[in-house]
């Protein structure tokens, strides 16, 4: 395992409301990720974003349940996930930045291996271990996460 460096995180929750989330995600700002469905998951980047409804059923893959996006912007890493819970999605939304400055970090992070995960009898939308995570310690906050961070 690597060893850890400082960075700074910004972390936002809530709940959002159906009619929100076509405008609070842009695909196209991402780099990658996944789409989960009641009965299918689809990467992003073989999605056809054109057909995905938040309120109707689409044919063949079933209700929006699940939407996991992340991307790279310079030195800031960000993964943002909307998960179904009743009329709205529960949003967490993290925002990792590698600090170069002492005094403006409130957190550790480094280089992890994870393995995606699937579902229980169809294959992974992702190829085994190509998936770069980052795991993230936040002491004072009581947080230990992993953050996707793109493919290797």
């Amino acid at each position: 395992m690597s060893e850890f460096s400082k960075g700074f995180l910004v972390y936002k929750t809530g709940m959002k409301d159906v009619s929100g989330i076509p405008g609070l995600v842009d695909f196209a700002e991402w780099d990658d990720g996944y789409i989960g469905f009641s009965k299918q998951e689809i990467r992003l980047k073989n999605a056809d974003i054109s057909k995905i409804s938040y309120t109707d059923k689409i044919e063949g893959k079933g209700f929006v349940t699940e939407i996991d996006l992340w991307r790279k912007n310079g030195e800031t890493w960000e993964e943002l996930v909307l998960e179904r819970e009743d009329n709205g999605f529960y949003m967490q939304h993290w925002e990792l930045k590698k600090i170069t400055t002492e005094k403006s970090y409130n957190c550790y992070w480094r280089n992890a291996k994870t393995f995606p995960r699937k579902l229980v009898g169809k294959p992974s939308i992702f190829e085994k271990n190509n998936l770069h995570s980052l795991e993230v310690v936040c002491h004072e906050k009581r947080l230990h996460f992993f953050i996707t961070a793109g493919e290797v």
